[in-house]
């Protein structure tokens, strides 16, 4: 898709001279990737504790042995 954004140009060239990738449109993939893996890992963190799980621990540890 194309989209004209307008992005700070020392923004820009920093990420890639940090990333070693000289494509804007890579740069920009990879910063939504990570910003969506970001979001992800937080929504995960959020419902730690808050899930009902049955584990047999011995079960888990003799298939671990197998």
């Amino acid at each position: 898709m194309r989209t004209t954004l307008n992005i700070n140009n020392d923004l820009i060239k920093e990420s890639m001279k940090l990333s070693g990738i000289s494509n804007k449109t890579k740069i920009i993939e990879l910063a939504l990737i990570d910003f969506v893996r970001k979001f992800k890992r937080g929504r995960i963190k959020e419902s730690c504790g808050k899930l009902k799980l049955k584990v047999d621990i011995i079960k888990l540890r003799e298939k671990e042995l197998e």
